[in-house]
């Protein structure tokens, strides 16, 4: 680099702007980047399409798979003209590590996580891709000049596959967009946000948020499920996602939820729904699972069901209206107060293949006393 060139860096993301990974780990920094003198290239795999699809559950089709791949190389062709190369997760999915080496040759990269990535791989039910991938993401890993990880959990990945260097950057918020609001009038209500790829974890939560609107009236409000998502038994408020909008969606709310199975993948989470909830000033109750339980979530404002049982999150979430009928801000009623959602176990399930958690088995877990 040439005396006075602004440092260039090729930064090769998963998403465009829709993909929450890509947006909360990459894109929010870039401005930031650019005005203390680096020079940020972007280009993101798949096409922003693709988020949109998956979403609404559509085919994505081999020919825009084929056009991403395609796109993606002709980039890689002028990596080494960079500084810095700056990946997100991987760079070619589901192709061996020395395909991706081969075009940066001596070129210094990072590589950041968000999540266990890893286990797309070593899960595979395809005995091949598992054969030959498994150990792709440790490869990426151990060669990198950095590893950022979101959470503790994937940082003892990351020691373990031999990284040089690990740095941990939790997933946070931007605090301009995420103004304290005064607790809503009218029903007690509980909230959620995510995507529909997420949403089948509120069904860990189904048997409470039904005690919750028969004993207390509470309103349900779920901001990004998708549109045909339903809870038996309990009314719901289906509201849309939009980047713009989801602070003011969340001020709504009164106390928002995180429930998740106890899986491999969900265990290396960061927990960013927490991160939300309480820069909206409100109070959480969530399942014991990953980092949220060491986090910067921990203690103030946070709320956890300790124990498996129907009472653990029915008694969770009657000491948030405990807390509104008293005139207590559910953010600061409590602030020591740390307990557990109740959780189910699920072995040998990860990422976009996990299963759904089994109402039967949850059911009876939740009615235990």
């Amino acid at each position: 680099m040439a005396e006075g060139d602004a440092f260039s860096i090729l930064l090769l993301t998963r998403y465009s702007q829709n993909g929450a990974s890509s947006r909360l780990r990459c894109y929010n920094y870039l401005s930031i980047l650019e005005r203390t003198g680096f020079q940020v290239t972007n280009a993101a795999f798949f096409g922003g399409d693709y988020v949109d699809k998956l979403y609404r559950g559509k085919f994505y089709g081999v020919g825009h798979l084929l056009r991403d791949y395609a796109k993606r190389v002709q980039r890689l062709l002028f990596a080494q003209s960079y500084d810095l190369i700056w990946i997100e997760k991987e760079v070619l999915p589901y192709l061996p590590a020395c395909f991706e080496r081969v075009f940066f040759g001596d070129k210094p990269y990072v590589v950041d996580y968000d999540d266990l990535w890893h286990l797309r791989y070593t899960e595979q039910r395809n005995p091949l891709v598992r054969g030959i991938l498994s150990h792709k993401l440790e490869t990426i890993a151990r060669r990198a000049a950095a590893v950022v990880v979101g959470n503790p959990v994937l940082a003892d990945w990351a020691h373990r596959a031999g990284a040089q260097r690990v740095i941990e950057i939790p997933t946070v918020v931007d605090l301009k967009r995420y103004q304290s609001k005064p607790l809503p009038d009218g029903r007690f209500t509980i909230g959620w946000i995510g995507t529909p790829i997420t949403e089948k974890y509120l069904e860990v939560a189904a048997e409470p948020l039904r005690y919750m609107q028969e004993r207390f009236g509470a309103k349900v409000r779920l901001i990004g499920v998708s549109e045909n998502f339903s809870i038996p038994g309990v009314e719901i408020e289906r509201v849309p996602w939009h980047e713009d909008t989801e602070a003011d969606e969340l001020s709504r709310c009164h106390v928002g939820i995180m429930p998740l199975t106890d899986g491999p993948w969900e265990r290396g989470k960061c927990g960013y729904k927490l991160v939300q909830y309480m820069a909206s000033a409100r109070a959480t109750v969530a399942s014991p699972v990953g980092f949220k339980l060491g986090g910067p979530a921990a203690g103030r404002g946070k709320l956890f069901a300790q124990r498996h049982g129907a009472e653990a999150g029915r008694g969770s979430l009657r000491c948030r209206v405990d807390d509104f009928e008293a005139g207590r801000s559910p953010a600061h009623g409590r602030q020591n107060k740390t307990l557990q959602w109740p959780n189910r176990r699920v072995r040998g399930q990860t990422g976009a293949g996990c299963a759904k958690p089994r109402a039967g088995t949850w059911r009876k877990r939740l009615t235990a006393t």
